[in-house]
């Protein structure tokens, strides 16, 4: 009859979407599972961020004062020394590569 026809149907149309949803559910677990252990490090990073806060408290004011004073030249000792820097990186990147 039609109707059993019409059910078969049905039936195998739900096995084949819980079969494809099973996949997915699959990997989607993969990926949260990859995301977690590519993330753990931000754990730890809280955890001793709330340990030292204190520190931070107190010590980046007073960093911010010694360096008040200090940053524009630092500022200028930096701005020189960056092509020498992108050189030295980029040579050694050219040894690394084994073309010497």
């Amino acid at each position: 009859m039609f109707w059993e026809k019409e059910l078969t149907q049905l039936t195998e149309r739900r096995r084949s979407l819980a079969a494809v949803c099973a996949l997915d559910r699959e990997q989607v677990t993969g990926a949260a599972a990859d995301l977690a252990r590519k993330l753990a490090w931000l754990e730890a990073a809280r955890t001793w961020g709330t340990r030292y806060r204190s520190v931070f408290m107190v010590g980046l004011p007073l960093a911010g004062l010694f360096l008040g004073k200090r940053l524009p030249r630092l500022a200028r000792w930096t701005a020189l020394a960056a092509p020498f820097w992108r050189a030295g990186r980029s040579l050694l990147r050219f040894w690394r590569a084994g073309a010497h």
